[in-house]
């Protein structure tokens, strides 16, 4: 490892100056605190991902993508068919909710998934991918809005369908 500062003979020569002993408390109490709360958070966000799937699954054509169980508690990937997830992704943006339409690291790419089109998803369904992350600071209340919000989008930004937007739960509700 080469030395990151010039200087003194400190950590093997490979950091001058005094050690951190603050720096070092503070992470180890910031590390205790994670692990004292991560089982609560864990059940936070596995619900209010799970209220947030629901609304959104309620629309004819959104599929989760991935195991139905096995996943991430602060993350919902779907697919909403005949759509195009970019510009599901800026309404949703001007409505106050960040989405990606991808993996963290291939944002800013317009391509296709690689990893939605070899779990079988057609190019044009693969395009109509959304990511929504929840996080420690997601409050009940932003998923309430999103419950109500994300749903609205995708139902009006289904691709030539004007009758979605007026009943995107195929209820019934004349256009």
């Amino acid at each position: 490892i080469l030395a990151q500062q010039q200087g003194g003979p400190q950590e093997r020569h490979r950091r001058a100056g005094t050690e951190n002993v603050a720096g070092a408390v503070g992470f180890a109490t910031a590390y205790e605190l994670a692990c004292a709360e991560r089982a609560a958070q864990i059940d936070r966000l596995a619900a209010q991902r799970d209220r947030l799937a629901a609304a959104v699954l309620a629309l004819p054509g959104v599929e989760l993508t991935g195991h139905p169980r096995e996943r991430l508690p602060g993350l919902l990937s779907i697919v909403a068919r005949d759509t195009d997830g970019g510009a599901v992704a800026m309404s949703l943006d001007l409505e106050g909710i960040a989405c990606s339409v991808g993996s963290a690291c291939t944002s800013g790419s317009t391509e296709v998934s690689h990893v939605l089109t070899a779990m079988g998803y057609p190019d044009e369904e693969a395009r109509g991918a959304l990511r929504l992350s929840l996080g420690r600071t997601t409050t009940d209340d932003e998923v309430k809005v999103a419950c109500d919000v994300v749903p609205r989008v995708v139902a009006s930004m289904r691709l030539g369908s004007v009758a979605v937007a007026a009943d995107p739960l195929n209820q019934g509700v004349p256009a």
